[in-house]
């Protein structure tokens, strides 16, 4: 999350605000305002109150506790997961409640002096190196299911290619690929360390010339990115390259397919294999997050000239 509001609910008073990445906000004015959104939720929705909305390119999710008079809101980007989201404000308030000693009794005084909230700023970051920790760890695991997803896809390719690409076509298809090979290090090599990029190299399918074949052996990259957690490899460039990759054997593939129509066609090919893979991985695609280009890329992209 990129800010975080704690308020005293029954006054709309904010007690705590914090910003992850420093970013300058009136906390105050837009403490004021959530809050009032909040109140007028809750009598119009019957007491739900707010659980999430996005306003100001920003995810605003919304806990409440009113055992203990309190009010948590956290923003983060669009794409934030609300349910984690939710789920660390739930995190936060309970490690503020035991921090402060809140109870029923806390709010009797007639004033309290917000300053004694201020100490609350390095329990957040301390969460937050926990949370950075752990986001890696999902970022990983999100890596090693997307490099599954692209194995299968490659092999089913790769298989396609041997049993119905033959001769001078099959030739014409290598000579294609590997002159039309992406070059991935000059484009991404800047952006990742390169032990990073050497290991993510190992999972893609090269064109040998000499032995006339596609050569695919990802398991080593698996055992070494499975050993190494922090390699530094992230999931939305490796996506990227990933469709590179799946661009250019499908428009070469297509294209080669033109040149033998009494072999399977590609397109029923597509039919028999590439849908039903689809199908059945359709909630793992989904959830990866891949599933819409994968679409695209398979069944409606065009060749380029």
């Amino acid at each position: 999350m990129k800010h975080v509001w704690i308020v005293k609910k029954d006054s709309s008073t904010m007690l705590f605000y914090y910003s992850y990445n420093n970013t300058p906000f009136k906390a105050i004015l837009v403490s004021g305002l959530l809050s009032a959104m909040n109140s007028f939720s809750e009598i119009e929705i019957q007491k739900r109150g707010i659980q999430s909305i996005d306003m100001y390119d920003l995810r605003w999710v919304y806990l409440n506790d009113p055992k203990h008079n309190l009010l948590l809101i956290g923003a983060d980007d669009r794409d934030s997961n609300a349910n984690v989201m939710q789920a660390r404000l739930a995190v936060i308030n309970s490690m503020f409640i035991e921090h402060y000693n809140i109870t029923s009794e806390f709010w009797d005084y007639s004033a309290i002096d917000l300053d004694i909230f201020l100490d609350f700023g390095a329990v957040l970051e301390e969460l937050s190196i926990e949370w950075q920790i752990a986001d890696k760890s999902m970022d990983l695991a999100k890596i090693l299911d997307l490099l599954r997803i692209f194995q299968n896809i490659i092999l089913i390719l790769c298989d396609y290619i041997k049993n119905n690409i033959k001769g001078a076509n099959y030739r014409r298809l290598l000579f294609d690929l590997h002159q039309n090979s992406p070059h991935l290090k000059e484009r991404y090599g800047n952006y990742v360390n390169h032990k990073a990029f050497e290991v993510l190299e190992l999972f893609l399918p090269k064109i040998d010339m000499v032995i006339e074949q596609i050569v695919f052996h990802p398991s080593d990259g698996q055992n070494i990115l499975q050993s190494n957690p922090k390699i530094g490899l992230e999931y939305s460039m490796v996506k990227e390259i990933f469709y590179i990759i799946f661009r250019q054997f499908v428009n070469s593939i297509k294209e080669v397919s033109k040149k033998q129509p009494e072999q399977v066609s590609w397109y029923n090919f597509l039919n028999a294999q590439i849908m039903p893979f689809f199908l059945r991985q359709w909630d793992y695609l989904l959830n990866l997050g891949i599933l819409k280009e994968l679409i695209q890329i398979f069944f409606t992209i065009q060749s380029e000239e």
